[in-house]
C-alpha cells in the first residue's frame, strides 16, 4: 500500500486533524508521517523506502510503500471478523459510479482518481459522514451542488476541468467552485484545477478562498493573471498553512505585492510550472513570517529574485528547479540562519555558482545540506 494513501485515510478517519494538533507548524501529512515512522520503528509495519541521490552521491529516503507483517495481519483479520468488518468490491464500467456506493452512508473516504465519469449522482449527498472526496486527475466530471449537505466534508480535490474549447464546461466548473466556496465552513483542504482561464473575480471568489477562516491547504491550477492584485482584503484572518500554485500565469510579483507574504500562517509555498510569468520577484522585509518550505520550479522568465532582511526568518528548506534564467542566488539568504537545506535541480549555471569555488557560495555556506541534482 502506498504510504501517502495510508496517511490520507488516517486523516479521513479524523485520527489526525488540525483541531488536535493545535498551533503546531506541521501539516497533517507531516504528523501522519511521524506516526508511520513510529509504527515502522516498532516493526509493526514493513516499509519500502524510495531513495533519491544528488551529484555528491548523497541519498535521501522517503517512505514509499508499506505492508503488515504476517502475524500482525492475522491479528487484524481476526479482530475485523469479530467486529463484522468487511471489504466491499465494486465493478466499474466507466461513465457512472458503481451502483450502491451512495448507500454506504458511513463512508469516510472516496477516491475516484483518473476515472472517466460523466458526473456524480445527486445521491452523493447521502454520504453525510464523508470526510474526503478525491477526484484527482479525473476530467470534466460534473459534481452536483450538494456540499452544503455534506456536513463533515473537509478534504476536497476537484477534477481537472476543460480547456479553451470547452467554455461550457469551464463555466459550470466556475459555478461549482463558487458553490463550494460559499459552503467552506468545514473544508480545510481543497485543490482546484482548471486548464484555462476562469473568472475567479465573480463574487470575489479568489479573495474569499484566501481569507476563508477554516481553509488550511489550498491548491489551484488556473490562469490568474493580475487577479492577486485585486485581493484587497485584510488577509490576517487567513489560516492557510499550505498554498500550491500550478500554471497560474501570475503577471505581477506575487511576493512583492505583499499578498502571499501577508498570509500569517503560511508554512509551505510551492510556485510550480508557469505559476509566475514575470521576470522579477522580491520578498520584502518581514514578509512570510512563518514560512518553512519554499519551492520555485519551472518559472520560465524569472531572472532576478531579491530577499530583503528579515524576510522568511523561519525558512528551513528551499528548492529551486528548472528556473533556467535565474541569474543568481539572493543575497538575503545569508541572513536566514535557520536554513537547513538547499536543493537545486536542473540548473547547470546556478550549480556552478553555489559550489565552493563559485561566486554565490558565500550566500549559502552556512547551509548544512546543499543538494545539487541534474
Amino acid at each position: 500500500m502506498n504510504a501517502w494513501d495510508l496517511y490520507k485515510m488516517w486523516i479521513a478517519q479524523s485520527m489526525i486533524s488540525y483541531e488536535n494538533i493545535g498551533d503546531k507548524e506541521d501539516t497533517l501529512m507531516d504528523i501522519a508521517e511521524l506516526y508511520f515512522c513510529e509504527l515502522a520503528s516498532r516493526s509493526i509495519v514493513q516499509v519500502e523506502i524510495q531513495y533519491t541521490y544528488d551529484d555528491g552521491a548523497n541519498r535521501t529516503g522517503q517512505y514509499y510503500r508499506c505492508k503488515l507483517h504476517d502475524v500482525v495481519r492475522e491479528l487484524c483479520l481476526k479482530s475485523g471478523k469479530r467486529e463484522d468488518f468487511g471489504v466491499l468490491s465494486f465493478e466499474y464500467h466507466g461513465g457512472k459510479l458503481p451502483r450502491g456506493i451512495t448507500n454506504l452512508v458511513h463512508l469516510r473516504f472516496l477516491r475516484l482518481e483518473e476515472c472517466k465519469l460523466d458526473k456524480l449522482p445527486s445521491s452523493i449527498r447521502n454520504l453525510v459522514y464523508m470526510d474526503t472526496l478525491d477526484l484527482m486527475l479525473s476530467e470534466n466530471v460534473e459534481v452536483p451542488n450538494v456540499f452544503k449537505e455534506m456536513l463533515r466534508l473537509k478534504h476536497l480535490t476537484f477534477p481537472v476541468y476543460g480547456n479553451e474549447k470547452q467554455q461550457y464546461t469551464i463555466k459550470k466548473a466556475c459555478q461549482l467552485i463558487k458553490n463550494a466556496i460559499m459552503n467552506w465552513k468545514k473544508i480545510v483542504v481543497c485543490h482546484v484545477s482548471i486548464q484555462s482561464s476562469c473568472d475567479l473575480t465573480t463574487d470575489q471568489m479568489l479573495e474569499k478562498a484566501l481569507t476563508c477562516p477554516n481553509l488550511h491547504e489550498f491548491g489551484i491550477s488556473s490562469k490568474l493573471g493580475k487577479l492577486l492584485t485585486q485581493c484587497g482584503s485584510d488577509l490576517m484572518s487567513s489560516k492557510h498553512r499550505i498554498l500550491d500554485l500550478f500554471e497560474t500565469e501570475i503577471e505581477d510579483d506575487p511576493m512583492g505585492i505583499l499578498i502571499l507574504g501577508k498570509l500569517p500562517c503560511l508554512i509551505r509555498l510551492r510556485l510550480y510550472w508557469k505559476s509566475v510569468v514575470g521576470e522579477e520577484m522580491m520578498c520584502p522585509a518581514n514578509s512570510f513570517p512563518f514560512l518553512k518550505r519554499l519551492t520555485l520550479r519551472g518559472l520560465p522568465n524569472l531572472r532576478k529574485w531579491r530577499v530583503e532582511a528579515e524576510a522568511m526568518p523561519l525558512l528551513s528548506k528551499l528548492t529551486i528547479g528548472e528556473c533556467s534564467f535565474l541569474e543568481m542566488i539572493p543575497e538575503g539568504l545569508c541572513s536566514i540562519s535557520i536554513l537547513q537545506k538547499l536543493v537545486i535541480e536542473g540548473m547547470p549555471k546556478l550549480r556552478k555558482m553555489v559550489l565552493q569555488s563559485g561566486q554565490d557560495f558565500h550566500k549559502v555556506r552556512h547551509v548544512p545540506s546543499i543538494r545539487i541534482m541534474d
